[in-house]
């Protein structure tokens, strides 16, 4: 892709005079007069005014043209100064917007090679946090779509409390009551206490 770029940033490069001269003579050789009002002594200072900033490759393309007869331009003159440079930039077009083109999709694959960061530690915090508030929120919309406000999160002495109770050897039948409000205190848990609590 680079050798692209520069092949093309090459074609684009300002003609120069030597080469505005070697153009006007071959239209010449191809037997095309001076536009009216030229005079042959002004010939390379007038249109190397007008094609100083014209691309190699569109001048080329054009007199190319030219003299296939591929323009429909007045027969056997040469195009004036102005009109020879717009022809010239119009070909250079295609070449410039390729030039474009290719340098976007360098730049594009240099971004994605280069790896990202990694991730702090409090940018993950941050994360867990925002998803946390995230998820107590839609758990209260949910609930309050059901017809009853979601359980207030429990304090974290609280989650405390019923781990320990959690803890204790439990009794050898547990009643539908029992397992009912036990379930309501798992649920209240904070998500960290959770895992670590069986019912």
């Amino acid at each position: 892709m680079s050798q692209e770029i520069g092949v093309l940033t090459e074609q684009l490069k300002p003609v120069e005079q030597s080469g505005i001269s070697k153009y006007l003579l071959s239209m010449r050789k191809a037997g095309m007069s001076l536009p009216p009002g030229i005079k042959p002594e002004d010939l390379e200072a007038v249109y190397g005014y007008a094609l100083s900033d014209v691309p190699t490759f569109g001048l080329k393309r054009t007199v190319e043209k030219i003299i296939k007869g591929e323009y429909d331009i007045e027969r056997g003159f040469i195009p004036r100064p102005p009109e020879l440079a717009s022809m010239a930039r119009a070909e250079a077009r295609t070449i410039r917007e390729d030039l474009i083109r290719l340098r976007e999709k360098e730049r594009a694959i240099r971004e994605l090679q280069v790896k990202p960061e990694p991730i702090s530690e409090e940018a993950r915090s941050r994360v867990r946090s925002i998803l946390g508030r995230f998820r107590a929120g839609h758990e209260a919309q949910k609930a309050q779509q059901r017809g009853h406000a979601a359980p207030a999160p429990m304090s974290a002495d609280k989650a405390e409390y019923w781990r320990k109770i959690e803890a204790l050897k439990d009794a050898r039948e547990v009643s539908t009551e029992q397992q009912a409000f036990r379930n309501k205190i798992q649920m209240e848990m904070p998500e960290d206490a959770q895992g670590a609590a069986t019912v």
